[in-house]
């Protein structure tokens, strides 16, 4: 008897281990990936030294950006900017088939289903840093508009470089997890585009 129960134990254990790994295939299988450089604002150029990974699945999507040339006790922060209809813009820029125009702010239809959602921030230290975050599927919370992230594996998604200025004490915190706080003005300075 005690056999066969420690058989039946052990075949338990194999069947939830072969769950577990095909669960684990499955998503994995089911993931997008991509490494991307990251640009400037000011004339598109390459930031030396600098890359965006980004990582979607239907659950949400993770970012990890690096860049340089920023100004060091700045408060920055990273927002996620997403087209869920990608195929729905009508005003790319450069070689992107999505821009600032398919944006309700600069005039767009929001064909594109777009929205602006926060993704993370803090106070420069050199001048290189880096940055991660997560948006899960339908996530609004920290969104300047939108509907959030709705489909991961479709959506394109541009990762934007926003420089609050030099970070007051009094507001740093607002400064961080904020589009607007600014000393004195806020300025996008860099991006980096993923489309799937």
């Amino acid at each position: 008897m005690k056999g066969k129960k420690r058989y039946s134990m052990v075949l338990v254990v194999l069947v939830a281990m072969a769950v577990v790994i095909n669960f684990n295939i499955a998503m994995a299988a089911s993931s997008h990936y991509s490494t991307n450089v990251v640009q400037r604002f000011s004339d598109g150029s390459v930031v030396p030294g600098s890359w965006s990974r980004l990582v979607t699945n239907n659950a949400g999507a993770s970012m990890t950006l690096h860049t340089t040339e920023l100004t060091p006790g700045h408060a920055v922060t990273i927002w996620w900017v997403i087209f869920n209809k990608p195929e729905n813009c009508e005003h790319g820029e450069g070689p992107y088939r999505c821009g600032a125009g398919d944006l309700p702010p600069f005039g767009g239809d929001d064909s594109a289903m777009t929205s602006v959602v926060y993704a993370a921030g803090h106070v420069m230290g050199q001048g290189n840093d880096n940055w991660a975050g997560h948006l899960s599927t339908g996530d609004t919370k920290g969104a300047l508009w939108g509907p959030g992230l709705v489909d991961p594996l479709s959506a394109d998604v541009h990762l934007i470089v926003h420089d609050h200025g030099q970070a007051l004490p009094e507001m740093t915190d607002d400064m961080i997890h904020n589009f607007g706080f600014c000393n004195p003005d806020c300025v996008d300075l860099q991006f980096s585009v993923h489309e799937q």
